[in-house]
């Protein structure tokens, strides 16, 4: 049983992206018997499994998942697993920070899985947002755009000598012949992400500084000549194909945003937010958002996978294939 769990919780955290047993569940697995034969399980039933620490690494950056929560069999002979399920994140080696924000969501009942399936995934957009929020603490939301990483066909060149930021900054003439970075560092203390009908994901409302530094070669000319606080909500629809049986693909489409945007600090003279209103939107329109891989483990194999969103919930049902 314990490998069979292991395995099973492990690619849940792959595919839902990832606190105690006193909060509610927010992450829940329900498995067939004819995925996993468990001998002994109904002296498991209603058990209560303590706080459990799950250790996983992402970008360099270490995290834990609680995966404290109940075991359970349901009355058609299922294997039931909710776990409360809070990502913790390291500040310091050794030393993991727990969310800020305790989840209230419960799980609700489902109907029994299809025929065709043996496994279903259930996880609040509480974990959502306890991921992004982790990540966040971690500096993996942090990013930079130098001049040489827009794409050819992006009208706007991150340099001084650009009109579009000319309009923003007339200061900046006085700059000439720099280029420019943006630094995108987030602010909220707690990101939201909703899971709504309809395969839609909402981010936000999502704090961040958007800094303007000018740069000559590798060279820092002038740091944080200009600083901006920006808020954005953005909606995603998304879509999860099987290309071969040990890779889920997941495609995001950007399908409204709102930004509202405040200014910070300048060393360059007044600045024009309209026309950095029309700049942010003229950059999310030449955004493209790469498909996002999940690999499966290699001892399972997946079939008939089915992702559906309800308000709060993110469901994936899936035939899953367990190798010796």
């Amino acid at each position: 049983m314990r490998g069979v769990t292991k395995v099973s919780v492990a690619f849940l955290l792959l595919v839902c992206g990832i606190q105690s047993v006193a909060s509610a569940p927010a992450v829940g697995l329900e498995v067939s018997p004819s995925f996993a034969h468990l001998p002994g399980m109904k002296s498991y039933n209603a058990a209560m499994i303590p706080s459990t620490m799950m250790k996983f690494s992402l970008a360099g950056k270490n995290f834990e998942f609680d995966a404290g929560g109940k075991l359970g069999m349901l009355e058609n002979g299922n294997f039931l697993y909710k776990a409360d399920g809070g990502i913790y994140y390291e500040d310091y080696p050794g030393h993991f920070v727990a969310p800020p924000v305790r989840n209230s969501v419960y799980l609700p009942s489902f109907p029994s899985l299809p025929k065709n399936v043996n496994t279903r995934a259930v996880a609040s957009d509480w974990v959502a947002s306890c991921a992004l929020w982790a990540m966040a603490n971690s500096d993996l939301l942090d990013f930079e755009v130098a001049a040489g990483d827009l794409p050819p066909n992006v009208p706007v060149k991150l340099n001084t000598d650009n009109l579009f930021f000319a309009g923003i900054a007339p200061g900046l003439i006085s700059q000439p012949h720099l280029n420019i970075t943006l630094k995108f560092t987030p602010t909220t203390r707690w990101p939201s992400i909703r899971i709504s009908p309809k395969n839609t994901v909402v981010v936000g409302p999502l704090n961040f500084d958007l800094a303007v530094n000018l740069v000559r070669g590798n060279t820092e000319v002038l740091h944080e000549a200009i600083v901006f606080d920006i808020q954005a909500t953005l909606a995603f629809s998304f879509e999860v194909s099987l290309p071969v049986p040990n890779r889920l693909d997941t495609q995001f489409t950007l399908i409204s945003e709102s930004t509202e945007e405040k200014l910070k600090s300048s060393k360059v003279g007044p600045v024009n937010l309209p026309t950095l209103k029309s700049l942010i939107g003229l950059a999310i329109g030449f955004v493209k958002i790469p498909v996002l891989s999940t690999p499966v483990p290699p001892e399972l194999s997946l079939s008939n996978v089915s992702v559906q969103t309800q308000p709060g919930l993110l469901v994936v049902m899936a035939n899953v294939t367990q190798h010796e």
